[in-house]
């Protein structure tokens, strides 16, 4: 009996112990996704980087300057990586903070110079009658879809940096 009693403590106590944080509701991401569509990759020139950024504010000072101090976030978030060349588009989710958010862009790096050689080369726009970006309200817990961005190297967007 006493071997009875010492066995059911110890499988209540692993049950507690293997149940931490066991009824919590899953973490749900915060942030937008869609998917980025490419033409005239024969216009592109030099391509050293390509990243979707996304600022707070617009127009932006300067990228690098912006997504080191944390105002605006890069994505591939690792500044080596880029995003794919060469494709005709590529999907993507990229987790962000919740609030407003000004400026959703794909960010060419064209020359060696990583803290001046950029420019703009598409912008999250659903609006024909104007060149101004699109800005986004991220609410906490959920995913903005459909950040569709449309990028033409021979015609890119107005340049704000």
């Amino acid at each position: 009996m006493r071997l009875f009693y010492i066995s059911g403590i110890f499988l209540l106590s692993l049950f507690f112990i293997s149940c931490n944080k066991g009824l919590e509701p899953p973490h749900n991401l915060t942030g937008i996704s869609g998917t980025i569509h490419f033409t005239n990759w024969n216009s592109a020139g030099t391509i050293h980087n390509l990243k979707l950024v996304v600022f707070r504010t617009f127009p932006p000072e300067d990228i690098v300057s912006e997504v080191m101090s944390g105002e605006a976030q890069a994505y591939p978030p690792d500044l080596t990586q880029s995003l794919p060349v060469d494709v005709d588009s590529v999907a993507f989710t990229m987790e962000l903070g919740s609030g407003y958010y000004a400026y959703i862009t794909v960010a060419q790096q064209y020359g060696s110079n990583v803290y001046e050689d950029w420019r703009a080369v598409g912008q999250y726009d659903t609006t024909a009658e104007d060149n101004l970006p699109t800005g986004v309200q991220v609410n906490e817990g959920s995913i903005l879809e459909g950040i569709n961005i449309y990028v033409d190297f021979e015609n890119p967007p107005p340049q704000p940096f």
